[in-house]
């Protein structure tokens, strides 16, 4: 406690707003009742980890109240016990409801007849049951199921899944009530779940869960929306900050991804630094280098999936444009990790603190990264004079090292590998003091190739493999434009260039009143 004052941002589980700062997402919930809830739709909340699944029906549930009855559930912790057989899962089933009923002060005889010993504990009969539930309270009921990831894998779950989906498919034609709605949430897209667990013969080829209604509402905070959170801490801690600037340099790094907005304001609050921008990149650099759950399951991903690190790598380090396509396994995995992100018809790293950390990652792995950070290191000395970096220096010893370490290396090695020699050659340099990102998303949809930050300066480089003249002259324009864009006077070019001798020198130039450094690396 601070001043007197309890509230903290918080990082792990459901944020509380008497205990927590809190993005309002008002106008999300309201979104979610309107147009699913209302209408009586049964749908999946799937999102990446730490994205306010929890925290998102936890004001469902305070929303709805008066007007439904929300049984606000969680298969969390459930263990191996609850599906070891059919009556022991249906016992837990009851169980869990029979907590979420009495604390809506259900009566007594609701709540007796709801446990009945003498009842059948089997899952057909569980239809029987619930409907005697739904006739004898009077509001509709909702029916949330938080961390549904738990049980995917278990068939008696996808054949409750079956039951809810037959319950509602009969509500629909007048048959007999059902749950008004229901609403599953987890990282796992659960509507498209098969029933394969059974035995080969017993295969059957439909989802359980097919009736979903597509939840498309963005839970991700708006700059707007990170500033409603910043409101409530100033009103307590009077910084004098500006609101709108640091919510917007929270989004600039995050996307509004939850999890990363709440943990730079924490690294912020904790350690009593001023709520300028500057602060807000100095957190950004102390979350790359330290470990998180969320970082911790991004690798994890990567090495557990080689199709999916395989496209992960042709857009880091090779700069790839991938076209959208939900059918893509890796693409479609990424997008439920949250690390892909759809930008109109095409996939991107969903935030820039995700491109730093995976190319980190890549660097990490390189059979050459220590060769280029020994190299690095050795030649630091050279480039920071008076706290300030001298990055044509940089751009120059690293062309001299490419020249005498990978002159006899191939095309294919170094267009693969050209943007993580750079940047492995760059990061000890700005180490603790700068950062990177790749492909930032700019004014018209056009991305830097390389954003470099160091201090308060700006450093913004377009890496590109020798095609000839013209294709020089297309990234001329090209970096005029970024540097514009980022009201920046100078920017980089980097070209690697796969003859013995470059075609020609670089060359230091104006063009479209940006000035325009032009490396050549011949290797």
């Amino acid at each position: 406690m601070t001043n007197g004052i309890s509230k903290r941002f918080n990082i792990t589980g459901l944020c509380v707003p008497a205990n927590h700062y809190m993005v309002d997402i008002g106008v999300k919930i309201e979104t979610i009742i309107r147009e699913y809830i209302e209408p009586g739709a049964y749908f999946v909340i799937n999102r990446a980890r730490q994205y306010g699944k929890t925290t998102t029906l936890s004001r469902l549930q305070h929303a709805m109240f008066g007007k439904y009855l929300a049984l606000r559930t969680s298969f969390e912790g459930l263990g191996e016990t609850a599906f070891s057989s059919e009556a022991e899962f249906v016992s837990t089933f009851i169980d869990i409801i029979h907590t979420c009923l009495e604390r809506a002060d259900i009566g007594d005889d609701i709540l007796d007849t709801w446990d009945d010993p003498e009842q059948d504990r089997r899952i057909r009969k569980l239809p029987r049951k619930i409907i005697n539930l739904i006739t004898s309270i009077n509001a509709p009921i909702v029916l949330m199921i938080d961390e549904v990831d738990k049980s995917t894998n278990n068939q008696l779950f996808l054949d409750f899944l079956g039951m809810l989906r037959d319950m509602y498919l009969n509500r629909n034609e007048g048959i007999a009530p059902a749950f008004h709605s229901v609403i599953l949430a987890g990282v796992t897209d659960i509507k498209n779940l098969k029933m394969k667990i059974r035995p080969e013969k017993e295969h059957k080829s439909n989802s359980p869960w097919n009736i979903a209604a597509p939840f498309d509402v963005d839970l991700s905070f708006a700059p707007d929306e990170i500033a409603t959170m910043l409101t409530e801490y100033e009103a307590d801690y009077h910084t004098g900050m500006d609101i709108s600037i640091i919510s917007d340099r929270l989004y600039y790094h995050t996307s509004g991804y939850p999890f990363l907005v709440s943990l730079l304001c924490r690294y912020i609050h904790e350690n009593k630094l001023s709520w300028t921008c500057d602060s807000v990149d100095s957190a950004v650099r102390r979350v790359l280098n330290e470990k998180n759950t969320l970082f911790d399951d991004m690798i994890k991903n990567l090495q557990n999936h080689q199709g999916f690190a395989r496209l992960v790598e042709r857009i880091i380090l090779e700069g790839k444009t991938v076209d959208y396509n939900p059918d893509d396994p890796s693409i479609d995995m990424g997008v439920m990790y949250g690390i892909f992100a759809r930008n109109e018809d095409q996939v991107q790293i969903s935030n820039r603190i995700f491109s730093a950390r995976l190319m980190n990652y890549f660097i990490s792995i390189s059979e050459t990264s220590e060769l280029v950070k020994d190299r690095s290191e050795r030649d630091a000395s050279l480039y920071i004079r008076d706290g300030i970096l001298d990055f044509d220096k940089v751009i120059e010893r690293f062309s001299v090292f490419m020249h005498e370490t990978y002159h006899d290396r191939d095309s294919a090695f170094i267009e693969r590998e050209a943007r993580r020699l750079l940047l492995g050659y760059i990061k000890p340099i700005i180490n603790g003091y700068g950062q990177y990102f790749l492909e930032p998303q700019i004014r018209g949809g056009r991305a830097i190739d390389i954003l470099v930050q160091y201090k308060q300066e700006e450093y913004i480089i377009e890496v590109k493999i020798w095609r000839g003249e013209a294709y020089e002259r297309r990234a001329y324009d090209q970096i005029a434009g970024y540097v514009k864009d980022r009201h920046q006077q100078v920017g980089y070019v980097v070209s690697f260039c796969n003859l013995q001798k470059a075609p020609r020198q670089g060359s230091v130039f104006t063009h479209d009143g940006v000035e325009i450094h032009e490396t050549i690396i011949a290797y």
